[in-house]
């Protein structure tokens, strides 16, 4: 429930810096235009279709992220769910009702809700795997190419507004809806080992075979991955702006010469 108010804060806060860009590039810019305009339109109406077709636009490259940044989410909180019942896998044992039963069936709902998580975690990166490997790339080429017309500027315009915005929008959106979720989906799933040491199942060696068996497929770990090349986490976030960082230098001394 927390995660999901966090979630719903980035991205209320998403939007206002959203429309707080769009409305000030549209009363701050003031750069004419020559385009084509069939003599059967009017130029009210192509304004209206082309402002039309930009927000659908933008609508929907950030309901991808969105939708990206939930399924993240909400399998974490079912990591945390399976974490949670792991900790609570032997408490049943200490009430005077307890039968072997119960335990069983609680290891075997918690294997069965586990293996599924799994299976999901690697549907997610077989269908977003190539995809994050594109995104990724225009992380880097936008923050690059924005970065350095900034520091081309010497003076304080209308463009500067816009290319710190860019930049800050590029990084914001590349943090919370893809590296902040992705670092949280394996932690909550390295979170079950610790859980499964609190529940203490060394002292109930009838059913350590079971539990044994769910911390040693933690060892393989799962994690968000960008086409095998990188893992999608707050450390990919700091190479990603590092790299970003490079190249910008590298242009800038380029055209300095």
């Amino acid at each position: 429930m927390e995660l999901m108010v966090h979630a719903k804060h980035m991205f209320h806060l998403r939007i206002f810096l959203f429309m707080f860009w769009l409305f000030s590039s549209l009363r701050l810019n003031r750069l004419p235009m020559k385009c084509y305009r069939p003599s059967w339109i009017s130029l009210q109406t192509l304004i209206t279709f082309e402002n039309i077709m930009c927000l659908v636009l933008v609508i929907s490259i950030i309901t991808v992220d969105i939708i990206i940044m939930t399924i993240l989410i909400l399998t974490s909180i079912q990591f945390k769910m399976v974490s949670a019942e792991m900790e609570a896998l032997f408490t049943c044992a200490y009430s005077e009702t307890y039968v072997d039963k119960d335990i069983k069936q609680k290891i075997k709902r918690l294997i069965d809700h586990h293996n599924f998580l799994l299976d999901f975690a690697d549907i997610i990166n077989k269908t977003f795997t190539m995809s994050l490997v594109v995104y990724i790339g225009n992380v880097v080429t936008l923050l690059c190419i924005y970065m350095y017309h900034l520091s081309t500027m010497t003076t304080f315009s209308s463009y500067t507004i816009r290319d710190i915005f860019v930049v800050l929008l590029t990084l914001y959106g590349f943090i919370v809806c893809y590296c902040w979720p992705a670092q949280n989906f394996g932690d909550e799933n390295e979170n079950i080992r610790v859980s499964a040491y609190f529940a203490k199942w060394y002292e109930y060696p009838n059913y350590s075979k079971s539990v044994l068996m769910v911390m040693k497929r933690l060892d393989l770990g799962i994690s968000i991955s960008a086409g095998g090349i990188a893992k999608i986490n707050m450390e990919t976030c700091l190479k990603v702006v590092r790299l970003a960082m490079s190249y910008y230098t590298f242009l800038k001394s380029a055209t300095d010469e």
